[in-house]
């Protein structure tokens, strides 16, 4: 199985990896819980009306990466990683279409 390191996108989904040597325990645990910690930092569409991403690899300790992924949501991942103080070195740039 190939992995891509970097942002995919189209009109109605999004996906992209983190390594996680990348990320305090702090930063993991307010990924695993994004929509709470967002609403709790101001953020839009943190209700339970707005999906959330799906994360993958947060709980198996042999896994290197954070996948993160998602279709049609309004919770603005960048932004969050941005205000819990993940380096934009570490988040992969958006494409630019």
């Amino acid at each position: 199985m190939k992995c891509r390191i970097g942002f995919v996108s189209n009109s109605s989904s999004s996906s992209f990896v983190i390594k996680k040597k990348d990320l305090k325990k702090f930063q993991i645990c307010a990924i695993k819980h994004h929509l709470e910690f967002g609403k709790l930092l101001g953020m839009e569409n943190c209700d339970e009306e707005c999906d959330r991403w799906t994360i993958f690899g947060i709980k198996n300790k042999k896994y290197k990466f954070i996948q993160f992924e998602t279709s049609m949501t309004n919770f603005n991942m960048r932004e969050f990683l941005k205000k819990i103080g993940v380096s934009d070195e570490v988040v992969p740039e958006e494409p630019e279409w």
